[in-house]
C-alpha cells in the first residue's frame, strides 16, 4: 500500500499574512482554493474538502487544517474558523494570535490547542465550538449575545470548553488531545503518471490537485527545466539566475523524492544551463549554453560518477529541446536549423529534420515517433510528427493550432501537453481532433512526469 504525499511549501515571506506551507492529499473548493498561490492574503477564504493543510502566519503561528473546513484569513496574526477543525501551534513570539469562532474568540497566550466548529442538531439549530487546549493556556471570549460584552473563561492544559451558538453557554468537558493532529509530516510517495510543473514562488507542484511537492530550492534562482532519474528516486532541476558583472550562473540540483523538503546542488554548469532529459541507463542529457562563443553544447552528465561531465556535441544554435526515446537515441531541436540526432559516442550531430525551425521537440513514448511544434507566420503553429523508423518521414498531418504552444511531452495515454508561448495554463491536447483541455491554470516553464518504475 502506497503512502500518502505529503507536499512542502516555502516559508511566508514577511510582507504575506500567511502562507500555504504543507498540504496533504489535500482536495480544495475551486472557488475559494490555495493551490496556485503560496502567499495568502487578508480576506482570503479556504475551504477544504477533503484532506489535511497547515498554514503558518507571518506572525509564526501555525495552523493544521482537517477537512471538512472553512477558513479566512483575518490578519498577519489571526483567523476566523466558520466549520471545520483545526490545531493551532503558537510560539511565544505569536502570543496573542486570536481565532474568531461564532461563539466569540480564542486568544492564545503561547501554546498549542484545538478547535471544532459543527452544526448543532437541527432541534437547536446554530453551531456548537469546543477549545481543547493541549499545551499552555489559552482565552476564551465567549458573548452571551452578539455585541454584549463577552465573559472570560481561561483554560490551561489538558482542559477543554463547549459552547454554542443557541444558548452562548460555556461548558466545562473532557480534554480529548488524541482528536487533533500536530503534524502532517509523513513520508512521501508519488504514483505513476502524477504530472509535476515548476509553479509560482520556486515550488514544483503536482498538476493533479495543484498541491505543493517541493519548494524553496533556491529563494534566489529560476527553475528552467524538470527531469526524473530514471528509477524514479529523484527529481532533477536546472536553476538560473544572473549574478551581474559575472555574468550567469547555473547548477544541477538533486531533489530526493522521499525528502523533497531539502535539495541538494549536484553539479554546476559551465555556463546556463536550458534543457534537461533523463535517460533509462540512468544517466541525465543537458544542454548548456556559452553565452561568449554563442553556441550550445549537449552533454552527458553521470550520477553514478559524481556527476562525471561528457560533451556529445555542440549545437550551431538555441536548444529548444531535448529528447531520449526509449530506444535510448538523443534528439535535439536547433533553433532555426533543424531536429538533429546526437551521437553519443562520436559527438556528432545528424540533422534528421530539415528546412524547419523546431520550436520545440517531445518523443511519443509508444513508438518513438518525434513531434516538432514549428510556429507558422500568422501566429499559429503545427505540431508535426516524424517516424524515426520510416526514415524521419512525416505522419499524417500536422495537428494546426490557432496559437504559438510549447510541446512539453507527449503522455503514455499519447496526448499532448504544452504551454502558451505568451500567456498562462497547461494544457492536454487531443493529436487527433485537437481538443484541448486546461489542467494546470498557471504559469508552466518545466514539466516532468513521474516514471513508471518497478
Amino acid at each position: 500500500m502506497s503512502r500518502p504525499a505529503v507536499t512542502l511549501a516555502p516559508p511566508a515571506r514577511p510582507s504575506a499574512p500567511a502562507t500555504l506551507t504543507r498540504s496533504l492529499l489535500a482536495t480544495w473548493n475551486p472557488a475559494y482554493s490555495a493551490l496556485d498561490a503560496g502567499s495568502l492574503s487578508v480576506g482570503q477564504r479556504l475551504e477544504l474538502q477533503k484532506g489535511l493543510a497547515e498554514i503558518t502566519f507571518a506572525s509564526g503561528a501555525k495552523l493544521t487544517l482537517q477537512a471538512p473546513m472553512s477558513l479566512i484569513i483575518t490578519t498577519s496574526n489571526a483567523a476566523r474558523l466558520e466549520a471545520g477543525q483545526l490545531t493551532a501551534e503558537v510560539p511565544p513570539a505569536a502570543a496573542g494570535f486570536t481565532l474568531d469562532v461564532p461563539t466569540g474568540k480564542i486568544i492564545d497566550r503561547g501554546t498549542r490547542f484545538g478547535v471544532i466548529v459543527e452544526k448543532a442538531p437541527e432541534a437547536t439549530g446554530g453551531e456548537i465550538v469546543e477549545v481543547h487546549v493541549l499545551k499552555g493556556n489559552v482565552e476564551v471570549e465567549t458573548e452571551a449575545q452578539p455585541g454584549a460584552v463577552p465573559s472570560v473563561t481561561q483554560l490551561d492544559v489538558n482542559q477543554a470548553v463547549r459552547s454554542d451558538t443557541a444558548t452562548r453557554s460555556l461548558q466545562r468537558i473532557p480534554a480529548e488531545p488524541a482528536r487533533f493532529i500536530s503534524s502532517i509530516n509523513e513520508p512521501i510517495t508519488l504514483q505513476s503518471g502524477d504530472i509535476l510543473v515548476d509553479g509560482p514562488e520556486r515550488t514544483i507542484r503536482r498538476v493533479s490537485d495543484g498541491a505543493i511537492f517541493a519548494a524553496g530550492i533556491n529563494p534566489r534562482s529560476d527553475i528552467k527545466d524538470l527531469a526524473f532519474s530514471a528509477d524514479g528516486a529523484a527529481l532533477y532541476t536546472i536553476e538560473n539566475r544572473w549574478k551581474g558583472s559575472f555574468g550567469p550562473t547555473s547548477k544541477l540540483i538533486r531533489i530526493d523524492v522521499l525528502d523533497p523538503g531539502h535539495p541538494k546542488e549536484a553539479t554546476r554548469f559551465r555556463h546556463w544551463g536550458i534543457r534537461l532529459a533523463g535517460s533509462a541507463d540512468g544517466t541525465l542529457l543537458a544542454c548548456d549554453l556559452e553565452p561568449p562563443k554563442k553556441n550550445t553544447i549537449v552533454v552527458r552528465l553521470d550520477p553514478k560518477q559524481n556527476y562525471r561531465r561528457t560533451t556529445l556535441g555542440e549545437l550551431p544554435g538555441t536548444c529548444n529541446g531535448l529528447a531520449v526515446s526509449p530506444a535510448g537515441e538523443i534528439y535535439a531541436a536547433v533553433a532555426q536549423h533543424f531536429v538533429a540526432r546526437v551521437d553519443h559516442l562520436l559527438g556528432e550531430l545528424t540533422p534528421v529534420v530539415s528546412d524547419i525551425d523546431p520550436g520545440s521537440l517531445a518523443i511519443d513514448p509508444a513508438n518513438g515517433d518525434l513531434l516538432v511544434g514549428v510556429a507558422l507566420p500568422a501566429g499559429s503553429m503545427e505540431i508535426r510528427r516524424y517516424r524515426p523508423a520510416d526514415q524521419f518521414r512525416p505522419v499524417g498531418n500536422p495537428l494546426l493550432l490557432t496559437e504559438k504552444m510549447t510541446l512539453l511531452t507527449v503522455t503514455v495515454r499519447g496526448m499532448f501537453l504544452a504551454t502558451p508561448v505568451q500567456g498562462s495554463g497547461l494544457w492536454e491536447i487531443d493529436p487527433r481532433s485537437g481538443e484541448r483541455t486546461l489542467i494546470y491554470p498557471g504559469l508552466v516553464k518545466a514539466l516532468a512526469i513521474y516514471p513508471s518504475v518497478k
